[in-house]
């Protein structure tokens, strides 16, 4: 699965992504308990959606790749990185 480190945490959003999602953090305790539960849900199925296209991705170029002599051979190369990719 993407790393859910390398979303939230990139040096370019990492001190913005959460105005992106919540707007003004609250001074509650309730609200920032219901705010941090919306953060980790969207943080946690966008990087599920996210590994679920890149995994779509890799499955389209295997198959057009498998219908030429070259990418017969890279086919397993195609999967060995995907396989990489998964861990």
């Amino acid at each position: 699965m993407l790393g859910v480190y390398l979303i939230h945490e990139h040096m370019d959003i990492s001190a913005s992504w959460t105005g992106w999602l919540i707007g003004t953090p609250s001074e509650h305790l309730g609200g920032f308990l219901i705010q941090l539960a919306e953060s980790v849900l969207f943080i946690f199925f966008f990087g599920t959606a996210v590994d679920l296209l890149r995994g779509k991705c890799f499955m389209v170029l295997e198959r057009m790749l498998a219908r030429t002599s070259v990418g017969k051979k890279c086919a397993s190369a195609v999967r060995h990185v995907d396989e990489i990719m998964k861990h």
